[in-house]
């Protein structure tokens, strides 16, 4: 029990503390929809890059090799804090379909 942890001198953080504490974090299972709002930009990106971005590449084409510049060019939006945090996946997943348009139609216009 908690109790035998705190008698030997550990503290006992929260689950919501740690999440909005950690630069980085480590979880087995997928982090519940009550969780989501807790997390840190940069964990909402790599959230969206193992959840819901191979996702969205199931069905949308674009080469491994620019998928992680996709990534950071959509946290680059103005509008991604609106889109993606406290959103479903299926929000998220439409916000990554517009921004893979403009993603390539900028590729192809420095080709």
């Amino acid at each position: 029990s908690d109790n035998q942890f705190l008698n030997e001198g550990c503290k006992i953080e929260k689950k919501e503390n740690i999440i909005k504490q950690s630069d980085i974090l480590l979880q087995v299972n997928l982090p519940s929809q009550e969780n989501i709002h807790n997390f840190k930009d940069k964990n909402i990106l790599i959230y969206i890059k193992d959840v819901v971005g191979p996702e969205l590449f199931s069905y949308k084409n674009l080469d491994e090799g620019l998928r992680a510049e996709f990534y950071f060019y959509c946290a680059d939006d103005e509008n991604f804090q609106m889109r993606c945090r406290d959103r479903s996946d299926v929000e998220i997943l439409q916000f990554l379909e517009e921004k893979l348009i403009e993603f390539k139609a900028n590729i192809s216009s420095e080709n």
